[in-house]
């Protein structure tokens, strides 16, 4: 039960990071940056520990994978249109963050 609520928080504060301000990192976006980052920790040792093959075989955690690279991805680029200064960089962010939301 603990494990629904959890991520319904975190599904909602990653909504509100959507909907925010992408010049700048505010404390909802380091909420969620951290919390993605144990995630995808976690992910790495159920993968060393079951082996690549084995993990890849279950369809949910393909599923992790994908969302957790689009985070990654689309911080990346939010990253790079804050430091450029490019309004670009940070819609093409707010696309990739989007559709790793869905």
């Amino acid at each position: 039960m603990l494990d629904v609520v959890s991520l319904l928080v975190l599904v909602v504060l990653y909504a509100v990071m959507l909907l925010g301000d992408f010049n700048s990192l505010g404390n909802i976006t380091i909420v969620v940056l951290a919390w993605m980052s144990v995630m995808t920790v976690e992910e790495f040792c159920q993968m060393s520990e079951s082996g690549f093959v084995a993990w890849i075989q279950e369809h949910w955690n393909v599923l992790d994978a994908i969302t957790y690279s689009l985070f990654w991805l689309g911080f990346g680029v939010r990253m790079w249109g804050i430091e450029s200064g490019g309004w670009v960089w940070i819609r093409a962010a707010k696309v990739v963050f989007s559709v790793g939301f869905m």
